[in-house]
C-alpha cells in the first residue's frame, strides 16, 4: 500500500540541476550572481565619473552634464544592453555566468533587457510598490530554482557558463 503522505524516497533531480553535459546546465550560485551584479553596478558607476567631474568643473550646469552623460553613461549602458541581449554582461563574464531563456537559448533584447531590466527598473520607481517588488525579486532567489521575479517575468534563468 502506498502512503500518499510519505516523504519522497528519491530526491527529485530537475533538468536544470543535472551535471553539465549534453543539453544540460548548472544554475549559477548566489555568490556568482552577486558578483556579476556587483561588477555591472561598479562599471556603470565608473562610467558616470567623467560626468561628475565635468559637472563639478561646469558648476553643474544642466546642459553640460546632460551632454557628458550622453557621451559617457549612455554608450556604456547601450553596450551592456547589447551584451545582455546575447546573454552575458561584462559582470556576468567576470562571474562566469550567463542569462538564458528556459529552453537554453540566448534571451534576446525583449527578454534580456526590456522584461528583465527595464520593466523592473520602472516598477521600482513607483512609490510603495517598487520597494515591495524589489524585495519579492530578491527573496525569490532563495528558492530551489534560484530564479528571481524578473527571471520569471522574462522566462529566463542564470546559469554557469
Amino acid at each position: 500500500m502506498v502512503n500518499p503522505y510519505a516523504p519522497p524516497t528519491v530526491e527529485e533531480q530537475h533538468d536544470w540541476a543535472r551535471p553539465q553535459g549534453e543539453g544540460y546546465y548548472q544554475l549559477a550560485d548566489l555568490g556568482q550572481r552577486w558578483l556579476g551584479l556587483f561588477v555591472d553596478q561598479l562599471l556603470l558607476g565608473a562610467s558616470a565619473i567623467p560626468a561628475v567631474v565635468a559637472g563639478a568643473l561646469l558648476d553643474w550646469k544642466a546642459l553640460g552634464i546632460s551632454a557628458v552623460v550622453l557621451v559617457t553613461v549612455v554608450p556604456f549602458a547601450a553596450y551592456q544592453f547589447y551584451l545582455v541581449a546575447q546573454g552575458q554582461s561584462l559582470g556576468k563574464r567576470v562571474a562566469k555566468t550567463r542569462v538564458v531563456r528556459l529552453d537554453g537559448s540566448p534571451p534576446g533584447f525583449l527578454h534580456g533587457v526590456v522584461l528583465r531590466n527595464w520593466l523592473f527598473s520602472a516598477v521600482s520607481a513607483v512609490p510603495g510598490i517598487g520597494s515591495i517588488a524589489g524585495l519579492v525579486d530578491i527573496v525569490m532567489i532563495f528558492r530551489a530554482d534560484r530564479r528571481t521575479a524578473r527571471d520569471h517575468v522574462a522566462g529566463t534563468r542564470v546559469i554557469r557558463s
